[in-house]
């Protein structure tokens, strides 16, 4: 069998779960994602490893959960110290990433965009490509500049339409290119581009992957390659630009049933988070929505820049030969349970879902649906199967090709501190999240996909908790989580029964 090309897309911190299936103002709206749905294969139950970036992105790169691979925490910039950072900081060989093992098979493999996988970047690694240490300010590269000069376009310019924690920075002007606080100028942020859209990251990192399939062509390159794409977008700030600019309409946005969540049988760490955005805590929807609409525009506008590197797919004569993942490192709190904002570890629906479609010509049927739940975790095994590769190492991911999981495990430690750590097991209908304060959370998804009720400590519930409970365990046990199995579940007795149910 030939082995096939592999392109991976991934979009950063996206705005999706009960928003793109909700609101029937974005739904349908992502044009490349969408084409891939149809030409292959949609995963409707697809979850995030971990709802941080350089956990998650780790995860992508070596098919294995956070805690087996170290990288639990963003990490800090210009960390030294692991023992300081609480966190691995860097892989050491390039044989603990999929990327050798695809090597040994006699493919080319790059990787264009966001890294965030420590201070050495990706050609450390064995990649040809572009990327850059830590979590990377592309517009302040000298890439950048001359990507603007080959293509005739001004600076970054943008106005500030909407700041989280920086109100004094509303109605002004912001040259990207300029040193400011913060990457990309005014971060937790929603701003109006007043620049063409190419100005865009996202159509610049896309233009560096064009780039190099022209190249990969013109060389008559007998070897299949692996090419990997990571846009810096659509996480915040949201920026918008013609001819995305003004196509949701916020009145149109249908309200979030939970923007009004009172944290009821919820555990303290909801209280916290609010508490850390307090500057947005009392935002009305129809300020919230505002905000919203722009997000989903960023997402389309994103969404057209990789859209770019399908095209080209097709006019090189690649398409059929070439398997394409579409997914993203996790999802966004924009707006959701209570209007909070950003990711902070809650391991709700908006943080944990995710997009994923994978095209394969001749291997999946269009429009087919993947079967049972499926992991951003679970894609480095998919590829390896697909180019006959074999890593190195153990993988916790399984080939989504060829199996299914009828349950899932995703974990969070905290963000750039170990807080909050938290263990999360799908299954069924249901959904139990095992804090390692001994708090709990269990929902029934089918009567209630925002998670206002938390059902752990309702008495009618208590077979449904441990089972939940029983499962986690065996995920736990099988991925040699040795760590949460001592302190989260037997020290706190949460295997056994619990005084907690009412």
């Amino acid at each position: 069998m030939k082995r096939p090309n592999i392109l991976w897309l991934t979009t950063d911190h996206h705005i999706f779960a009960n928003h793109y299936d909700y609101q029937p103002s974005y739904k349908g709206k992502l044009a490349a994602f969408e084409r891939l749905c149809q030409e292959g294969m949609k995963f409707q139950q697809a979850y995030s490893v971990c709802p941080l970036c350089t956990p998650a992105r780790a995860s992508m790169l070596t098919g294995q959960y956070p805690h087996n691979h170290g990288m639990i925490l963003n990490t800090p910039e210009n960390a030294t110290d692991e023992k300081a950072a609480g966190t691995r900081i860097d892989f050491d060989t390039p044989k603990q990433l999929i990327g050798a093992a695809l090597k040994q098979q006699g493919y080319r493999i790059a990787q264009f965009g966001k890294w965030y996988g420590g201070g050495k970047t990706a050609d450390a690694f064995g990649f040809e490509g572009w990327t850059l240490p830590w979590y990377g300010n592309p517009m302040r590269t000298e890439a950048y500049g001359t990507y603007r000069e080959r293509n005739h376009l001004p600076e970054p310019e943008v106005e500030v339409v909407w700041s989280a924690n920086e109100p004094e920075t509303i109605g002004k002007r912001y040259n990207l290119t300029k040193p400011y606080r913060y990457a990309f100028g005014p971060f937790s942020a929603a701003r109006r581009m007043l620049v063409p859209k190419e100005c865009h990251e996202a159509y610049m990192t896309a233009s560096f992957a064009q780039d190099w399939l022209i190249d990969y062509v013109n060389q008559k390159e007998q070897s299949p390659f692996f090419l990997k794409v990571d846009v810096w977008g659509p996480h915040h700030p949201y920026d918008v630009a013609p001819p995305f600019e003004g196509r949701v309409k916020p009145e149109d946005l249908l309200p979030l049933p939970s923007f009004e969540d009172d944290y009821t049988d919820k555990p303290n760490q909801y209280c916290q988070v609010k508490a850390r955005w307090n500057q947005i805590a009392e935002m009305k929807w129809a300020e919230m929505r505002n905000i919203i609409a722009m997000s989903y525009e960023h997402g389309m506008l994103v969404d057209d820049a990789l859209g770019g590197i399908l095209s080209l797919l097709d006019e090189l004569k690649l398409t059929q030969n070439t398997l394409v993942i579409y997914t993203a490192d996790h999802g966004d709190l924009l707006g959701a349970h209570g209007g909070l904002f950003n990711k902070e570890g809650l391991m709700v629906e908006e943080t944990m879902r995710i997009p994923l479609a994978i095209r394969w010509p001749g291997h999946l049927s269009p429009g087919q649906k993947g079967q049972g739940f499926a992991s951003n975790l679970d894609i480095p095994a998919t590829v390896l199967a697909a180019a006959g590769a074999t890593p190195d190492y153990l993988m916790d991911g399984i080939n989504l090709l060829a199996e299914s999981r009828t349950q899932l495990m995703s974990e969070s430690f905290g963000c750039f501190v170990r807080e909050h750590e938290q263990r999360m097991l799908r299954w069924e209908n249901y959904k139990y999240i095992a804090h390692l304060s001994g708090e709990e959370e269990l929902y029934d998804l089918d009567r209630d996909r925002f998670e206002l009720a938390n059902l752990a400590a309702v008495k009618a519930y208590r077979t449904t908790l441990m089972a939940g409970r029983g499962r986690l365990k065996e995920e736990l046990e099988k991925a040699k989580d040795q760590e949460f199995i001592h302190f989260g579940i037997i020290c706190r007795g949460m295997v056994g029964q619990s005084a907690n149910v009412q």
